[in-house]
């Protein structure tokens, strides 16, 4: 997975990147809640890529669903933006790259550091109001991870529409990558700068 908006970080940064997919006229059309979905979580019709999901969730979701039944609540929720005319965005698709250091300090416990920090993600998105489904992908052992986010673009509790611009995604990547290094931190790894010293120091 490549950042065409900081190609010069990728694959020796230090810490993950944040990539909001939303670009112009993308997701503008009602079966786009359910195909994302189905992309994030690898539930597409003959689906080729099942064994790189790694783990997913949701919050504001029923979780025991599929991508059907996830795509289904999540379209129930956009009923409450009731403004006239054109509705805009039915979903938002952000993907976390994880950098190798942050998943060299999270993986010595396995999995589970990862997940859990997707998680915690996914709350902080879930905190503004916006339901989302999240999703870790992994191609094989020994690559990268990155975390897919499919979010709904309607508040339930007031009706208003999920509104992105560069700046709140940057915003949103600096609270990941603390995520992300409060997460090392709880693993039993060294404060992130001493750890990022020694790994530098071999």
């Amino acid at each position: 997975m490549t950042d065409k908006r900081r190609p010069e970080r990728n694959g020796s940064c230090e810490l993950g990147l944040l990539i909001n997919r939303a670009g112009k006229r993308r997701y503008h059309k009602q079966g786009d809640t359910e195909r994302v979905i189905r992309y994030v979580l690898r539930q597409r019709e003959d689906e080729a890529r099942e064994d790189e999901l790694a783990f997913w969730g949701a919050c504001g979701l029923p979780e025991w669903e599929d991508a059907k039944g996830l795509s289904d609540a999540m379209s129930s929720l956009q009923k409450a933006h009731t403004r006239r005319g054109n509705f805009g965005r039915y979903i938002d698709h952000e993907i976390y790259n994880f950098a190798p250091l942050e998943i060299l300090g999270l993986e010595r416990h396995g999995e589970e550091p990862i997940e859990r920090t997707a998680r915690k993600m996914a709350e902080d998105i879930y905190r503004e109001g916006f339901p989302v489904v999240f999703a870790g992908h992994r191609k094989a052992a020994g690559e990268s991870w990155h975390v897919h986010f499919a979010v709904g673009t309607v508040n339930p509790s007031t009706g208003n529409k999920r509104h992105e611009d560069k700046k709140k995604v940057r915003e949103r990547e600096a609270r990941f990558q603390d995520i992300v290094k409060r997460e090392i931190r709880r693993c039993g790894q060294k404060p992130w700068e001493q750890f990022l010293k020694e790994e530098a120091e071999g």
